[in-house]
């Protein structure tokens, strides 16, 4: 007698009906990881950010030039490039940029928040740096990436002006970081310097950093690390829904662009922004599960929503 293959042919049959799912990316996997932690137990730890820097962010990829400047309704930034001194000359710096400029800058906002103190440890290593600001300290790859956006942040002048609660318009000019002392030497393979890295915030932007400061969950910002769209899209989450009225607001297409779509320009350019804002507001939601956000004809109608993390 024959025997049949009802068995193989079932699993077969099954293959075909749900297909063979690829694996996870590196990012995909992070973002799973995140969104189950984040539903299932508070963080062990709460980063901070600035306001106007969770309503205007750093440019998400390099600048050709050495200004940059983003503004929204009440809220407006320009950085300028600096120069960092060598030992024997002063070498132009680029403006900052992208997912790493973002993990570095909140690490040094949260360190300076929760100690009440300008000045900031940075790591013994790029190494140490990058498992302080939560990446992977052994991806070897990006430890040259690191230490040069820790360098640009570091010689960089930041103008932030915004409407406080007076009404009245503030402006705070500043290079905000007054000292740096980075590791004497780090290879690929996150070598130890002479001495640890340091870095000290001048006193006008740590004060006013201090009064500013939003708090966020680590773990959603390190999860979205593979777009830095999707960063700004979480952090102007955790600033703005838990202000907005009861009755919530509509933010049309044409807002959005404006606010986070400079780079986005011609006669389709709200088209393109759309596609890549879209996925960037997916994701911003999948680890700010609280966040009350709906598609409407236009827009998106941002509703008061709990939020994000509370203040220790």
């Amino acid at each position: 007698m024959t025997k049949t293959k009802a068995n193989t042919s079932e699993d077969e049959s099954s293959a075909d009906i749900f297909g063979k799912f690829p694996p996870l990316s590196n990012a995909q996997r992070k973002m799973v990881n995140a969104v189950t932690a984040i539903t299932s137990e508070p963080p062990d730890d709460i980063n901070y950010q600035h306001s106007i820097l969770c309503q205007v962010g750093l440019p998400r990829s390099r600048v050709n030039g050495i200004s940059f400047e983003r503004r929204t309704n009440n809220a407006i930034l320009s950085v300028d490039a600096g120069k960092i001194f060598d030992g024997e000359n002063f070498i132009q710096q680029f403006i900052p940029y992208g997912p790493k400029a973002r993990l570095a800058l909140g690490y040094i906002h949260t360190v300076a928040i929760k100690t009440q103190s300008p000045i900031i440890p940075v790591g013994d290593s790029a190494r140490e740096f990058m498992s302080l600001i939560g990446l992977n300290s052994d991806d070897g790859r990006t430890y040259r990436l690191v230490r040069q956006q820790l360098m640009a942040l570091s010689a960089c002048k930041f103008t932030l002006g915004y409407v406080g609660a007076s009404g009245k318009p503030n402006t705070l000019n500043t290079v905000p970081v007054k000292r740096f002392e980075l590791w004497a030497y780090d290879d690929d393979r996150g070598q130890h310097a002479l001495w640890p890295g340091e870095i000290e915030l001048r006193e006008d932007y740590f004060k006013d950093l201090i009064t500013h400061g939003v708090p966020y969950d680590p773990r959603a910002y390190i999860a979205l690390s593979h777009s830095a769209l999707s960063q700004d899209v979480y952090l102007m989450l955790c600033y703005r829904l838990h202000q907005v009225s009861a009755k919530g607001v509509k933010v049309t297409w044409t807002q959005w662009l404006e606010q986070f779509g400079h780079e986005y320009t011609g006669k389709d350019s709200l088209r393109n922004f759309k596609d890549r804002f879209l996925p960037a507001v997916k994701d911003a939601l999948n680890v700010y599960p609280d966040a009350k956000v709906e598609i409407v004809t236009g827009g998106l109608m941002l509703k008061q929503s709990r939020p994000a993390i509370s203040k220790l």
